[in-house]
């Protein structure tokens, strides 16, 4: 009994790892492919930044991520 649950959870471990991998190498391909707009994180970033009590108040328009290597 023990085995077969252990059996069980290895293979969904191993299914979760794989769609990992397979998520982590669209986004590398995508990224790689040029520019990502990221603008759905602009609210997020100006929430986090205001939250430091930073005198100054800084907005951001769009974040971009690109590939450096």
């Amino acid at each position: 009994m023990i085995r077969r649950s252990s059996r069980i959870l290895f293979e969904v471990l191993l299914g979760l790892l794989s769609v990992l991998v397979l998520l982590g190498a669209g986004a590398a391909r995508r990224l790689s492919q040029g520019p990502v707009s990221l603008a759905f994180a602009v609210p997020y970033v100006d929430e986090q930044l205001a939250r430091v009590g930073n005198p100054y108040a800084i907005k951001f328009d769009d974040i971009i991520l690109t590939w450096g290597g």
